[in-house]
């Protein structure tokens, strides 16, 4: 039997978050992560970053960034040999 990911983040600074549906909510699109029965179906991870800062806002990274599922950690470049440990730096 297929399985379908569907994902929202809640992020609030009070003890509740609105995650808002329909066409313009706040809810990914689904995603097959499984096939049919005997058929294998995508790697998934989710990915946390954090970053301390005297800021009132941040960016996104500005740069690519690669997961590798067998290693279960984030590299800053394809061939996985610089791991991400610091985003202050």
């Amino acid at each position: 039997m297929p399985i379908w990911e569907i994902t929202a983040t809640a992020l609030s600074d009070t003890d509740e978050d609105t995650i808002t549906g329909g066409s313009e909510g706040e809810w990914s699109a689904p995603v097959l992560i499984s096939g049919k029965n005997g058929t294998d179906g995508y790697n998934q991870a989710t990915i946390y970053l954090y970053k301390r800062s005297t800021a009132s806002s941040e960016t996104k990274p500005t740069t690519t960034s690669y997961y590798k599922f067998s290693t279960g950690k984030l590299y800053s470049n394809s061939s996985a040999t610089t791991e991400i440990t610091s985003l202050n730096s």
